[in-house]
C-alpha cells in the first residue's frame, strides 16, 4: 500500500471518529446544590437562595403545593450572577416539597428535591 493511500486511510477513520464523537450523548448537568430557604418578605413566601456551577444560568423552582392551586408565585425564578449565585422568592409554607433546576445554553440541569423546613 502506498504512502498517499496509507494517509488517505488514516484521514478517513480520524474524520470517522471525530464524527461519532460529536454524535455521542453528553454528560447529564449536576443538580443545583441544596438551596438555603429563609422566610420571605411577605407572608406565605420564602427566600430561595444558593450558588450553582455555571455563571449567568438560569434558576428555577417550583412549589407543587401551591401550583396546584393555580397560585402564579408557586414559580420563581432568577439569573445567577457571575459567581453562580442565585436568590428570588416563592410562595410556600413550612413542609411542603418544592424542585429546582439551571437551564445554561439551552441545557438543563437533573432536578433536586427539597421541603421548606420550619420558619421562624
Amino acid at each position: 500500500m502506498g504512502r498517499i493511500a496509507r494517509r488517505f486511510l488514516l484521514l478517513a477513520g480520524l474524520t470517522l471518529a471525530l464524527g461519532q464523537a460529536c454524535l455521542s450523548p453528553t454528560l447529564p448537568m449536576p443538580p443545583p446544590e441544596e438551596p438555603q430557604v429563609t422566610a420571605g418578605s411577605e407572608p406565605d413566601t420564602v427566600l430561595v437562595s444558593g450558588r450553582v456551577p455555571y455563571a449567568y444560568s438560569m434558576v428555577w423552582a417550583v412549589n407543587w403545593s401551591q401550583a396546584e392551586l393555580d397560585d402564579p408565585r408557586a414559580v420563581g425564578g432568577d439569573q445567577s450572577d457571575d459567581e453562580g449565585a442565585y436568590a428570588f422568592e416563592l410562595r410556600g409554607r413550612e413542609g411542603e416539597f418544592c424542585e429546582i433546576w439551571y437551564e445554561y445554553h439551552g441545557d438543563k440541569s437533573q432536578i433536586r428535591q427539597f421541603e421548606i423546613p420550619p420558619l421562624p
